[in-house]
């Protein structure tokens, strides 16, 4: 008489086939939601601002082995200085906030003559050309006075009775350009913004 087999090997694979599909189901559900909360831009920046809390909000976001490249929650930039451009909505990285860039770069107001070109807006680099003030209205040849330098603010004339085409642009300099470019401003040399072209454009 045979023994009655109360276990099917077909069946003990059977079982172990959904235990598997349903650990691996597990698993991937599980490293989807591994996010993490990482601060973010709620306004634009350029080099120079110093971070408040209406300038950041946390957002909870994907990450893995970049987690290190970005403040976290517990790492908060507030109070930070930026030290580039940076676009509202953006992820804020370690590198680009520091509490050195402020002795790297001054602010400083200058008035330009005319319009400014295209791209001379805030956030941009540009390079500063003076020419010197020679006698009247008579100019020298303009030559760079100051490389990489950054428009903080734009300040446009608006008022209904003025005639002046001049517009006071607020930019970041580095502080070995600064006593150079306040001389250049206290002769009455002319200022003019040219928006930087990088070197594989040039």
């Amino acid at each position: 008489m045979k023994t009655k087999r109360w276990l099917d090997p077909r069946l003990l694979i059977g079982m172990l086939l959904v235990v598997a599909s349903v650990s691996a189901v597990v698993f991937v559900i599980a490293a989807s939601n591994r996010t993490h909360e990482v601060w973010s831009l709620s306004n634009s920046v350029v080099p120079g601002d110093v971070l408040t809390a209406d300038d950041v909000a946390l957002a909870r976001v994907q990450l893995d082995s970049s987690q290190d490249l970005y403040h976290v929650r517990e790492v908060s930039p507030i109070g930070g200085v930026v030290t580039r451009p940076m676009e509202a909505g953006e992820l804020i990285p370690v590198s680009a906030v520091t509490d050195a860039a402020l002795a790297q770069r001054s602010r400083v107001v200058v008035t330009v003559d005319g319009p400014l070109p295209d791209g001379a807006v805030r956030g941009a680099v540009v390079d500063i050309w003076a020419a010197e003030q020679l006698d009247g209205s008579t100019y020298a040849t303009p030559s760079v006075l100051v490389d990489d330098a950054v428009i903080a603010a734009v300040h446009t004339n608006d008022g209904l009775i003025s005639t002046s085409q001049s517009v006071q642009v607020e930019v970041l300099v580095p502080s070995a350009d600064t006593a150079g470019l306040l001389h250049a401003m206290s002769s009455g040399d002319a200022l003019h913004l040219v928006p930087d072209t990088p070197q594989d454009q040039r």
